[in-house]
């Protein structure tokens, strides 16, 4: 499934969050980072607690059964293509 497509497919099932910033045109790893540092200076700022926390969830995909996973794509959002 191709970018365009993919984009085109989450907007219509209404699958973007406001806060989202991967798979979004014109958004991006360094937009996200942007967004917290932001959320963080604010915070200080006003002398609100702050805290980050980050949790690497790639690792998970590596023992997950990709089949599995597939046929749950296909079964809740109908995504059928091979990518």
């Amino acid at each position: 499934m191709d970018k365009e497509r993919t984009e085109t497919f989450r907007s219509i099932s209404n699958l973007s969050f406001g806060s989202q910033s991967a798979y979004r045109r014109f958004h991006s790893t360094e937009t996200s980072l942007l967004k917290v540092h932001i959320a963080i200076a604010e915070a200080l700022h006003e002398c609100s607690m702050a805290a980050l926390i980050m949790l690497n969830i790639y690792p998970g995909f590596d023992v997950m059964n990709h089949q599995i996973l597939l046929k749950c794509l296909e079964c809740s959002f109908g995504i059928k293509e091979k990518a």
